[in-house]
């Protein structure tokens, strides 16, 4: 049986070229994610930049992905505009080429970041219209997979090249990929998008908040990453100042999460078409807050390694399941303002997490270890805030998300731009 007639469903032929080039696009921000996401804090931490600065780093995705609320008004329109911003973003990370400086560490992966957040609302938008919605867990696993398995294998040899090379260093070579292969997002063969409606800030978290079908996936993702987000740092001094992991074995727990986040997209993506992306997404946030719990634990490899498992499988099952849920619940004409919405919510939970956590830490409020376990309690909290999209009855018709249900420029599309 051949690519082609695996792609064959019932809401007609999927382009493999489309999908190919998705996945290529992903690829580049496979390698940059997972190398900003295994090196980034433990080689500032090993430059000499202090926690505060850490925090800094680790709330820097999360402003920018509350500056996203705006994509509606400056950000990518087209697949052509969605490739020059990840190109300027990947290209940003060449800065950290010149040294260790703090400023040019921020800023650099302040660019990449926001260029990433403000072509997310569009990339929501293209899945609606490029995967049909019966195999759109499938086929979006299908690119995840791709995507956290570049990651692996970047971390892999970015490990080794780090102990020579310095960590910085590497990550800005993976911006090089990282432009290269975002390329291919510009060749996607798409519905034209330049008659979409702007939408403004206030429409964008309008529907975030106020459709009762996209509110318990927004209120959900608040609690369950604000949780997560503020571990990251915390981590991070657990590993070097508690435990003194040197990079290279930093790099391989980093290999071992993207490892179990890829095996995470592929089972995931199939477990959602053929049962419930709630009960996906509920299971894997409740795995994110018993590997957090492990952190609590850990004083060795062993532990570290169960957690690092435990935490990939949770990012690979949640952050696919996002944008499945925001394409169930929300009409075609939503999901970009939705996203852009959500996205900015969550990004200023994101500004404000890391900073609480560490300056509890710095007061000796709580230690590591504690500020660990409240961390891993607000993830459960969060895991139980999804049940609640388990009593939800107003999820959109099966292929509501699809251009062949409601095509991009048709008057119902149109009409629910305007209103």
């Amino acid at each position: 049986m051949g690519l082609s007639t695996l792609l064959q469903g019932s809401s007609g032929h999927v382009p493999v070229r489309n999908l190919l080039l998705d996945g290529s696009g992903w690829i580049g921000l496979g390698v940059t994610t997972a190398l900003l996401g295994s090196l980034l804090s433990a080689s500032s931490r090993m430059a000499g930049m202090d926690p505060s600065g850490l925090a800094v780093l680790t709330m820097l995705p999360f402003a920018a992905s509350l500056v996203s609320v705006v994509s509606g008004r400056i950000g990518p329109r087209s697949p052509r505009g969605l490739m020059a911003f990840r190109a300027v973003g990947s290209a940003a990370l060449l800065c950290l080429l010149a040294g260790p400086a703090t400023p040019a560490i921020i800023a650099a992966v302040a660019v990449f970041w926001l260029t990433y957040m403000l072509g997310m609302p569009l990339q929501q938008r293209l899945w609606g219209v490029m995967y049909p919605s019966p195999m759109r867990g499938r086929l979006l696993g299908a690119v995840g997979t791709v995507r956290f398995a570049a990651g692996t294998v970047a971390i892999l040899l970015a490990a080794r090249l780090a102990e020579d090379l310095g960590g910085l260093v590497v990550i800005g070579l993976g911006g090089v990929l990282g432009v290269s292969f975002a390329l291919a997002v510009g060749r996607l063969d798409v519905p034209p998008l330049q008659h979409q409606a702007e939408y403004s800030i206030r429409r964008a978290i309008h529907i975030a908040v106020e459709r009762p079908r996209l509110r318990a996936i927004t209120l959900g993702q608040a609690v369950f990453g604000a949780g997560f987000v503020a571990a990251v740092p915390l981590v991070t001094l657990l590993q070097v100042d508690r435990l003194q992991l040197s990079l290279g074995e930093i790099g391989a727990l980093g290999v071992v999460a993207t490892s179990a986040t890829t095996l995470a997209y592929a089972l995931a993506g199939v477990a959602a078409d053929r049962g419930s992306a709630v009960g996906v997404m509920v299971l894997g946030s409740l795995i994110g807050a018993a590997g957090m719990t492990v952190y609590v634990v850990a004083d060795g490899l062993p532990l570290l390694v169960a957690a690092s498992i435990l935490l990939g499988a949770s990012i690979g099952m949640t952050e696919l399941m996002l944008p499945l849920l925001i394409a169930e619940r929300a009409t075609p004409s939503e999901q970009a303002p939705a996203s852009a919405g959500m996205n900015a919510i969550w990004g200023a939970r994101g500004l404000v997490a890391p900073f609480v956590a560490t300056l509890a830490v710095s007061l000796g409020i709580a230690g590591i270890r504690g500020a660990l376990l409240a961390c891993a309690a607000t993830m459960a909290v969060g895991a139980l805030l999804f049940l609640r999209l388990a009593d939800d009855e107003e999820v959109v018709r099966p292929g509501m998300g699809d251009a062949t249900e409601a095509p991009l420029g048709s008057p119902e599309a149109v009409g629910e731009m305007i209103a």
